[in-house]
């Protein structure tokens, strides 16, 4: 009867630890679980920077384009407004050939001369213009890419404590388990102790023939 309560003790102690062992395996793959996914959080979050750096340089450049056209068809009209004074200046000219030819003269070098002077004023004014417009497409390019890589920090700041804090978690609890099965095995030798010292006493009690209860 003592050897039958001793076994079925340690049964129950032997289950109980290969429960708690097979809850340590789960609780480790879980956490390399969540280590992958850690990893595939910060690929993604590699991917989503660049995949946006390459949409604001894209636009970027279409901007640019633009920009460009539009300077390019500044300076056609330019150069049509140019063309057509000139060709006013000229008829004016040959109109005037006969009979003013040393005041058409002084006139045309007066009047080009000018007209040379609005030119310098109006491409200083359109470069300086293009040169504004420029420098607010790089803010807005800075300001674009500066957003992005706060918003991905943060997402990804936040993605990486939460599997940190699952990690730590998991690793808070395996230490509780650990402790757990301590105290289990200290349980287990403690009740092993008892049942001995419990077998002793009634074999001395059973030295006297008399106190068949225990039999």
């Amino acid at each position: 009867m003592y050897q039958k309560i001793y076994d079925l003790v340690h049964v129950q102690m032997t289950m109980k630890a290969k429960m708690n062992l097979q809850t340590g395996i789960f609780t480790g793959v879980e956490t390399v679980r969540l280590l992958d996914k850690l990893n595939v959080a910060h690929v993604l979050f590699d991917e989503s920077i660049q995949q946006r750096l390459e949409q604001v340089s894209k636009e970027a450049e279409r901007v640019l384009g633009l920009i460009i056209e539009d300077l390019e068809d500044e300076q056609d009209r330019l150069l049509d407004y140019t063309q057509e004074i000139q060709l006013g200046y000229e008829r004016q000219y040959r109109e005037w050939l006969q009979k003013y030819i040393i005041e058409l003269d002084q006139w045309k070098s007066i009047e080009l001369s000018r007209l040379h002077e609005k030119l310098q004023k109006y491409e200083i004014d359109m470069k300086y213009v293009f040169q504004e417009k420029l420098e607010l497409l790089n803010w807005e390019v800075e300001t674009a890419k500066s957003r992005i890589l706060r918003e991905e920090q943060e997402k990804g700041s936040k993605e990486t404590k939460s599997i940190i804090s699952n990690i730590e978690e998991i690793s808070r609890q395996n230490k509780m388990q650990n402790m757990a099965m301590e105290e289990d095995t200290d349980i287990h030798l403690k009740l092993q102790a008892n049942t001995r010292n419990k077998v002793m006493e009634e074999n001395l009690i059973n030295n006297y023939p008399y106190l068949d209860i225990w039999s």
